[in-house]
């Protein structure tokens, strides 16, 4: 069984259940981030297979690394025009070859320590920069980067949610090579009669510009209430942030509750207004998970939700509603506000290679493999090296990558706890039953004591 510390350890924090990438679209990993990795994660501790050695699924022979081969751990192998740059300028420079491991999502912490535990560890770890929280609770020596980090960058290049993403006990142990933030994709077409959008506005502005959007069988604006599902918590989170508050706070060496009674019932009554009041969601949003916003959105029947700049890639097969989409801020409760999330590169401290395979993951940090990456056609990520968003090729992308810097690293807690135990209970009580906020945020508090006792387990 996998221990209480990883459950704890587990950040379920930007999620993306979308289908398996295909070749044709230049970021792979991001849209595989954490996808319900709770319980996947607790079943493949006892049931998963040793990983003897690491074989290369683009037929490598499986045998230990060699000084001028690095091994990376990942969910996925990049496409083929991605790959490109990341040995052009990343591993031809230092000439070594790259050997790809790919793992499932469910199954990584489990099968880096059986690498570990044959003595045939990866150079590199590729995962969510959420991840390392997790990987270093299932017993995964990750080798802590801030001497290198103090050697080979300036900071100020970076966003410093770039560091604070990858941090555990006041160490860094992942950095990320893309990233992106969260925002309101909706339909231009449909909203070509609200009105401008602003740069900034409350959910009342948002409610009133949204409920224009309503039309004959379609929907005007959405998001994810169903439990379990895994990809609320990015959108919930920023509504909460904006009002000042934090989802949690440590106190003691515990976790302890970042919000008061009157914050979150401001985030409920956001969710309310939408229902109720300016008629753009309809109740039985309450049972909406990500297939019903994606699948809504990209078929046409869903004006508006919270997601990532990848939402080009959930429409491409869609071509009306690509062409039409367009990119507005998150409305918020008093600050601008919006969720963090990155791919990221760890190095086990058992590498061989560890000097090199640092090497490597400088290379992939530097402004000319990052100009590079944020120019190239079909990308769909912003860069945590901040000049470089710049050269981002989409001008719809852009937009998004605009609200990186107010983005907020989520707290690196296990969310399904939370999201299913306070926050998915209370957003279905104020959507479905029409219950009043206030009301609603009062259980909310005494849940949230409960949810505690298993987050300080």
């Amino acid at each position: 069984m996998v221990s209480s510390p990883l459950r704890k350890a587990l950040s379920m924090t930007r999620p993306r259940p979308t289908p398996e990438t295909d070749k044709s679209h230049a970021s792979p990993f991001s849209r595989r981030r954490f996808l319900g990795m709770t319980g996947a994660v607790v079943a493949a501790g006892a049931a998963a297979p040793l990983l003897a050695a690491c074989g290369d699924d683009r037929g490598g022979s499986g045998a230990k690394p060699t000084s001028n081969t690095l091994t990376i751990m990942t969910t996925g192998v990049p496409a083929d025009e991605q790959l490109a740059m990341w040995k052009q300028y990343a591993a031809e420079p230092l000439g070594v070859e790259l050997k790809f491991v790919t793992v499932a999502d469910g199954t990584f912490p489990s099968q880096a320590l059986a690498a570990q535990q044959s003595n045939n560890p990866p150079d590199i770890i590729q995962w969510s920069s959420q991840g390392a929280p997790v990987l270093k609770a299932s017993g995964i020596a990750l080798e802590p980067l801030d001497s290198y980090i103090s050697a080979s960058e300036t900071k100020s290049d970076f966003y410093p949610q770039d560091y604070a993403s990858g941090t555990i006990d006041d160490k860094v142990y992942a950095l990320g090579f893309n990233c992106d933030s969260r925002a309101i994709a909706y339909r231009g077409d449909w909203a070509a009669n609200a009105g401008p959008v602003p740069t900034n506005w409350d959910a009342d502005e948002f409610g009133a510009w949204a409920a224009k959007m309503n039309g004959p069988n379609r929907t005007a604006f959405g998001w994810e209430a169903k439990t379990a599902d895994g990809r609320g918590s990015s959108n919930f989170l920023p509504l909460l942030w904006s009002t000042g508050a934090s989802l949690v706070t440590k106190q003691d060496g515990k976790w302890a509750i970042g919000f008061t009674e009157s914050q979150f019932a401001s985030v409920l009554d956001f969710y309310a207004k939408m229902v109720n009041t300016y008629k753009a969601t309809p109740k039985d949003v309450a049972g909406w998970g990500y297939p019903d916003t994606d699948g809504g959105f990209s078929k046409g029947t869903l004006g508006a939700y919270s997601v990532g700049p990848w939402v080009t890639a959930i429409c491409k097969d869609f071509p009306d509603v690509l062409k039409n989409i367009k990119c507005a801020p998150i409305p918020n409760l008093g600050t601008p506000t919006s969720f963090w999330s990155e791919s990221a590169l760890m190095l086990h401290s058992a590498s061989a290679n560890k000097d090199k395979a640092w090497q490597f993951i400088a290379n992939m940090r530097s402004e000319k493999a990052q100009d590079a990456m944020t120019a190239m056609k079909g990308n769909t990520e912003g860069s945590p090296r901040i000049s470089s968003n710049a050269k981002l090729a989409d001008p719809l992308v852009k937009q998004w990558a605009a609200q990186l810097e107010f983005a907020k690293v989520p707290e690196p807690i296990d969310i399904h706890v939370v999201m299913d135990g306070v926050v998915y209970p209370a957003m279905q009580e104020v959507a479905l039953k029409g219950s009043a906020p206030a009301e609603v945020a009062k259980a909310a508090m005494k849940n949230m004591e409960t949810a505690l006792t298993q987050l300080n387990v």
